[in-house]
């Protein structure tokens, strides 16, 4: 049976790994936790939720690539065929 995962891209862009999403997200926070600014802490706070949201969104499907390649997990039949 062939391989029907795809390949992991060696060569990805920072803001598409988890790690550095999450990492972004902390920044922000300590940004917007020492600004005297209420708009811009405000703005902060909502782009430390979207990189947040984004980190655990790329987590879950780096985990299910990771548990999927090491055959831990079963793929349905008829999926992908």
């Amino acid at each position: 049976m062939p391989n029907r995962l795809p390949t992991v891209q060696r060569n990805r862009q920072p803001h598409d790994t988890a790690l550095w999403c999450a990492e972004r997200a902390d920044a922000d926070r300590a940004a917007a936790a020492t600004t005297d600014n209420d708009n811009i802490r405000q703005r902060f706070e909502l782009s430390a939720a979207t990189w947040s949201a984004r980190a655990e969104m790329l987590g879950r499907s780096e985990n299910r690539t990771t548990a999927l390649t090491a055959g831990l997990m079963l793929v349905p039949q008829g999926i992908g065929t």
